[in-house]
Parts: C-alpha cells; sequence; structure tokens
C-alpha cells in the first residue's frame, strides 16, 4: 500500500480503488461473467487500452500516476479472465440531472 502522506486523493484514484477492491472480490467467487460499471472513461480506457501497450513497451510508463492501483488491478483482471471467466466494462454517464 502507498503512504497516504506522499500520494494526492484524487478521484481517478478513488476509482481505481473501487475497481481494485471488486477484483479483489470477484477473484474470490463463483461469478461467471463480470461487469465493471464506471463512469470514468479513463480508467476504462487505462485497463482495457493503455496497461497492454504500457506492458509491451515499459516505456511508456514513465511518469504514469497511479500505477500503484493500475498495475496489480490489471493483474487482478488477467487473472480471473485466465480462470475462464470473463472481465468486461461499461461506462457510463455521470452526474446526470433529473
Amino acid at each position: 500500500m502507498v503512504d497516504s502522506t506522499t500520494v494526492r486523493a484524487s478521484n481517478n484514484r478513488g476509482e481505481l480503488t473501487a475497481i481494485q477492491r471488486a477484483m479483489a472480490w470477484a477473484g474470490g467467487v463463483d461469478i461467471a461473467n463480470i461487469t465493471v460499471v464506471s463512469d470514468s472513461k479513463l480508467c476504462i480506457d487505462t485497463l482495457t487500452k493503455w496497461v497492454p501497450e504500457w506492458l509491451a513497451k515499459p516505456k511508456k510508463m514513465d511518469g504514469k500516476k497511479n500505477l500503484d492501483l493500475i498495475l496489480p488491478t490489471y493483474d487482478a483482471i488477467r487473472g480471473i479472465r485466465d480462470s475462464g471467466r470473463t472481465v468486461t466494462f461499461q461506462h457510463v454517464n455521470s452526474h446526470l440531472a433529473c
């Protein structure tokens, strides 16, 4: 865990933490199809598009924020998928007026 005195809280860290905790929970239960619903397009794109590119070319990770959350979350997702289950992401709009 990262010392909270060295990392500033942000909406992205909150969203990534929620996804990380959900994947940790999902890894221990018998659910075949997991859908993560998030209003953070940034977090969804990071975990589904960009991390695979970064892992293929590690220099792309230089200077990236929140890797302490991103990489373990990605590994958890990959572990779930490697067990034959699916993890999908669904983007929803946030803060819509009713």
